[in-house]
């Protein structure tokens, strides 16, 4: 598993056993944020905040979607299942996340001219 998605994965824990500097860290030291040859990170971390609100561990964080959106992941991007973020989302009913995620394909789509 690469570090990024390990990283991702003990986000698991419990509400205030976790710090996202380290997922932040591994960013700024050229971990990629579309790296798939594991699952796509954008949808491991939004099938870990979804795991902790399905299973009523904690409620669920944005913090590492932001993060991670800031740093160049794809919400387009899909797993060999072809999943998406949006899609994982919305079988969790993370609505924060699909609004999230909805602005960030919107904000990524093709440039239009918008002066006509």
């Amino acid at each position: 598993m690469p570090l990024l998605n390990l990283a991702i994965d003990r986000s698991a824990l419990g509400a205030g056993d976790y710090d996202p500097g380290l997922v932040a860290a591994l960013l700024e030291r050229g971990a990629d944020p579309n790296d798939a040859r594991y699952w796509p990170p954008l949808l491991h971390t939004i099938d870990v905040e979804g795991q902790a609100y399905h299973h009523h561990t904690r409620a669920p964080r944005m913090d590492l979607l932001d993060l991670l959106l800031a740093r160049g992941a794809d919400p387009a991007v899909a797993d060999a299942r072809g999943y998406t973020a949006m899609g994982v989302a919305a079988a969790y009913k993370l609505q924060a996340a699909q609004h999230k995620l909805a602005l960030a394909l919107v904000d990524d789509g093709p440039e239009t001219d918008r002066s006509v």
